[in-house]
């Protein structure tokens, strides 16, 4: 295989395709690469450029050396996190294969800060009962995939592994319904790579909204490539929205990071008076759910556009210490965060639902795997516990690889169904206006929804028009935000009811008779996936659970 992108032809072959270069595809790429599989990891600009690496905050992990914490006490407040909705195999699994992951990072270089006692530092954040969330400073994801990214880089040159950068992804290649490859742009040439097994990690979507803490290329390309590759989705009406992105004219919605509350830093109005407390018990450290409706309450209720997050209590020493990044960026914009507040709104930061799989990455069709934030195993459920990103990313990764490279299967595994009703196809447009699109989608299908508000995005949908001629990466991204929001606003309309991230004012209250399950979507049709989290035996095999939930009614 050829590791030179001006070499190469116009196409080229390989035993697995891993597109996406955060955390998952890192990981997976590297564990496959080092096992001597042939590997072709495709990054949609350069490989830094990815969600992991403006994460912040940390990975949520129960260390054995914490006393005070377990992988039980994490799974319960994971459990409580997501509202009725985690699925509690995939969340079992997960938690409890932290501290592998943990060690698995640092074999590959990748550095925690240290506590000074020969462990590692632990902070505390929003939603967790214990300190539990591993850090570098205020710069984590760029810290893990900077040493992932060097790994990677020694690894290629033994000639197995092959990066290609600027690579947009525009088709999945199909052939009676299995995933063979896909076709992508590489500095502006097709290439179309022939893999027995494609893994897409694309990260998230954020850029469908206004306002978003995620970078420019989270456009949602590998949920789109895979639900018209025939691909089930599912959980589609879940968005986090982070409670504290930066809220100054001219500049990025940038993450104020919620270890910075863990930390001790407070919400206060205009007048710089607390909120939270009339809000949660739990004040500064409820659920990002919570903390963001707080905000947008208290924003509408004094008519103002944001709010003040005071990191003064934490300390200069401290600040300047474990948080120089958060310091230092909000100083860009005349903000000096060691003796004033920092002007805060809730930003779309993270989508729970995507690709639906198992945690194997496993998806509903054949030769493709999804892992990381495109993927929805159902660890988040209705809104994700902080920090349990980066943890699903790694552990979706090692595991995927490992179970790929065990089954010696050139199109691993599927997952069931369970039974449908017919939805109509999104149609194959293109908006006239992206930019009215993402402001609509933020007032109408963010933080508060309503019939009224829900059918308007739809109105506003409405306005597209259709292309005949081949698209741009532009173009192709415009459709996948098309098709997107399509989805994301009919499944906030199926949901008639309020949990976790999904708040309709029309209907304030969460109905489980009616809604305690998963929503899943494909190309024609929508059905409802129970979470029978009672009933659940957590030793019973992964596949069989997923094929007798795929038979379920």
């Amino acid at each position: 295989m050829k590791t030179s992108t001006s070499q190469l032809s116009k196409l080229i072959r390989t035993d697995f395709l891993v597109i996406g270069s955060g955390l998952a595809g890192l990981l997976a790429a590297l564990k496959l690469g080092e096992a001597g599989a042939d590997v072709v990891i495709a990054s949609k600009e350069c490989l830094q450029d990815s969600n992991t690496s403006f994460a912040q905050g940390g990975l949520a992990v129960s260390l054995p050396s914490n006393q005070f914490d377990s992988p039980e006490l994490h799974f319960a407040d994971t459990l409580k996190s997501g509202c009725g909705l985690v699925d509690p195999l995939a969340a079992h699994e997960i938690i409890f294969a932290g501290t592998e992951l943990i060690e698995e990072l640092a074999r590959f270089g990748v550095h925690f800060d240290s506590d000074g006692n020969g462990g590692l530092s632990l902070s505390f954040e929003g939603g967790h009962s214990r300190p539990r969330v591993v850090h570098d400073k205020d710069a984590t994801g760029r810290s893990i995939t900077h040493s992932l990214i060097l790994t990677i880089k020694e690894l290629a040159k033994k000639g197995n592994v092959h990066i290609l950068e600027d690579a947009f992804s525009q088709s999945l290649l199909l052939r009676d319904q299995v995933c063979l490859g896909a076709q992508l742009e590489v500095n502006k040439r097709t290439l179309s790579v022939i893999a027995g097994h494609t893994i897409l990690a694309t990260g998230g979507l954020g850029q469908i909204y206004a306002r978003t803490t995620n970078p420019a290329i989270a456009t949602g390309d590998g949920i789109a490539l895979a639900y018209k590759s025939g691909a089930a989705l599912v959980d589609m009406e879940f968005v986090q929205f982070h409670p504290t992105a930066l809220a100054v004219n001219g500049a990025p919605a940038f993450l104020i990071s919620e270890a910075v509350r863990g930390a001790g830093a407070i919400l206060t109005d205009q007048r710089g008076k607390p909120f939270m407390a009339e809000f949660h018990k739990d004040r500064e450290l409820a659920t990002r759910d919570i903390v963001a409706r707080a905000i947008q309450s208290v924003m509408q209720r004094e008519g103002t556009n944001e709010v003040l997050l005071d990191l003064t209590p934490i300390g200069s020493k401290k600040l300047l210490s474990q948080f120089p990044n958060i310091v230092k960026t909000v100083r860009q914009f005349g903000i000096d965060a060691l003796k004033e507040p920092i002007p805060v709104s809730p930003a779309a930061h993270y989508f729970m639902g995507g690709i639906m799989t198992d945690v194997n990455g496993n998806t509903t069709v054949k030769g493709l795997s999804a892992i990381g934030e495109c993927a929805s195993t159902g660890l988040h459920g209705a809104n994700r516990l902080a920090s349990n990103s980066l943890l699903e990313a790694g552990v979706m990764a090692v595991k995927s690889a490992e179970y790929l490279l065990k089954s010696r299967s050139p199109t691993g595994s599927t997952i069931g169904l369970p039974a449908s009703h017919p939805l109509s196809d999104a149609p194959t447009l293109l908006p006239i206006d992206l930019a009215r699109l993402k402001t609509e989608m933020y007032e109408s299908v963010g933080l508060i929804r309503s019939d009224k508000s829900l059918k308007r995005m739809l109105s506003v949908l409405s306005e597209s028009r259709s292309s005949s001629t081949p698209l741009t990466r532009a173009g192709l991204e415009a459709a996948n935000i098309y098709w997107l929001a399509q989805l994301i606003t009919k499944s906030a309309l199926l949901r008639k009811e309020c949990r976790g991230a999904h708040f309709r004012e029309d209907y304030q209250l969460a109905n489980d008779s009616i809604y305690a399950k998963r929503l899943v979507i494909s190309r024609s049709e929508y059905s409802w996936l129970p979470v029978e989290s009672n009933k659940w035996k957590l030793t019973k095999p992964l596949s069989k659970q997923l094929l007798a939930r795929g038979s379920a009614s």
